[in-house]
C-alpha cells in the first residue's frame, strides 16, 4: 500500500445523462497514463443534473468499486466534472509585491497573485470551479506566459474565473461525500474538451468546440485555447 501513497495518481468522474464515466490515472515523466476506466449506466440524472440522489449514488458507487477491482486499491480523492448550466466566466486582475531579497519571481508569488484575483472577483451566489490563467506581467511587461525567475518589483496576473450556480455543485459533491470521496478539484466539460482536442491553430485563434450529448449539446467558444462563452441545448 505504501507504494501507492508515493505515487500521483487521479481519479475523475464524469456525472452524465446517459452513464457515469470514470477513469484512474498515473502521472509519471509529466504524462498521464491511464490505469482503469469504466461506465455504468445513469440512474437518477436527467440531462446532466442529479434528480434523484439515492439512484445516482449507486451508479457511482457501481463505478468506482468496478475501478478499486480492477486496481486492487481504495480510492477517496476525485476530480470531479459539474453541469455547465449557467456557467459565467470573468476576468479577473490582480497585483501584488514580488518577495524575498532580490525580488525575483517565485512559485509562491504565482500562487498569492492567482489567489488575491480569485478573493477579489468572488461572488456570493456563484461558485468559481477553476481559474484559467491568460498571462502574467512584471512591472511594465506584459503577455507573460511563466514569469519565474524574472526579476522585479510588482508581479500582475489576469486569469479567467469559471462560475456555475452554487447548486450545481452542491448536489454533486452531496452525493459524492455520502460514498466517503473527497473532491478535490471541479472542471467542466467544455474545459476539457478543449484540453482533448486542442491544436496548435485553435490556440492561436477564436474556435468553437460542439459536444453531442446523449440528452444535450454542449457548445463553447474558446480565445486562444480559453473558454469565454459555453451553451446548452435541452436536445441531444
Amino acid at each position: 500500500m505504501g507504494e501507492y501513497q508515493m505515487r500521483q495518481i487521479f481519479t475523475s468522474i464524469d456525472i452524465g445523462s446517459n452513464s457515469i464515466k470514470a477513469i484512474v490515472c498515473e502521472l509519471y515523466n509529466n504524462k498521464l497514463n491511464l490505469l482503469a476506466a469504466t461506465h455504468t449506466p445513469s440512474i437518477g440524472i436527467k440531462k446532466g443534473l442529479i434528480t434523484d440522489g439515492e439512484a445516482a449514488m449507486n451508479c457511482i458507487r457501481k463505478a468506482i468499486d468496478h475501478l478499486e477491482g480492477q486496481l486492487g486499491i481504495s480510492l477517496r480523492k476525485v476530480i470531479v466534472t459539474v453541469p455547465s448550466y449557467m456557467a459565467e466566466f470573468k476576468i479577473a486582475k490582480a497585483s501584488i509585491p514580488i518577495q524575498g531579497e532580490h525580488h525575483i519571481v517565485t512559485l509562491n508569488d504565482m500562487e498569492e497573485v492567482s489567489k488575491k484575483a480569485i478573493q477579489e472577483r468572488a461572488v456570493s451566489e456563484k461558485e468559481i470551479v477553476t481559474d484559467l490563467t491568460i498571462d502574467f506581467g512584471v512591472d511594465d511587461k506584459t503577455k507573460i506566459i511563466n514569469p519565474k525567475g524574472l526579476m522585479g518589483d510588482t508581479l500582475h496576473i489576469r486569469t479567467l474565473l469559471v462560475m456555475v450556480p452554487k447548486k450545481n455543485i452542491y448536489s454533486v459533491i452531496k452525493v459524492l461525500e455520502a460514498l466517503q470521496l473527497d473532491v478535490v478539484d471541479i472542471s467542466l466539460n467544455a474545459i476539457g474538451d478543449m484540453a482533448t482536442f486542442k491544436t496548435k491553430e485553435m490556440g492561436n485563434s477564436l474556435s468553437a468546440l460542439i459536444n453531442i450529448g446523449y440528452e444535450t449539446v454542449t457548445i463553447s467558444i474558446h480565445n486562444k485555447g480559453i473558454i469565454i462563452k459555453n451553451s446548452i441545448l435541452n436536445k441531444g
